[in-house]
């Protein structure tokens, strides 16, 4: 049940957000070709679930997590994406106490790359320090 909850979350916030910046920004048009991916943790122990949320061929990426492990002070969840071996930083989240993130990434989603979750120094880093915890391809529609 909690995926589903996570999604559908996503959905809300994606659309939401893509509401309100249009209604501030001019009126743009707001898309219903919508992609919402549900990651996968590399480790069976981790907690949580992370979604992302965005629309194909436009910027922006929405990153929704909830029941996410607690970090020290000095670490960040940090969003990649990742095109063949090149890996772009998008966004670095420190979980609020219930486990929850949400962030924005001002970068497209590129068919056939990989969004990928590490574990940073809340620096946040110009590339992955760490494995990915989570992962989430994107495949063509």
């Amino acid at each position: 049940l909690r995926p589903l909850v996570a999604v559908a979350a996503a959905l809300v916030l994606f659309a939401g957000g893509a509401i309100v910046g249009a209604t501030v920004f001019g009126g743009a048009e707001v898309s219903s070709e919508a992609t919402v991916l549900t990651f996968e943790p590399q480790d069976p122990n981790l907690t949580g679930t992370v979604t992302a949320a965005f629309t194909p061929g436009e910027p922006g990426i929405y990153l929704q997590g909830s029941g996410l492990d607690p970090l020290s002070p000095d670490e960040v969840y940090e969003l990649w994406l990742i095109e063949g071996e090149t890996p772009a930083a998008a966004v670095c989240v420190q979980p609020g106490e219930d486990g929850s993130v949400f962030a924005f990434a001002d970068t497209e989603a590129v068919t056939d790359a990989l969004l990928a979750v590490t574990v940073e120094p809340s620096s946040c880093s110009d590339a992955p320090t760490t494995p990915p915890i989570w992962v989430a391809p994107i495949t063509p529609a």
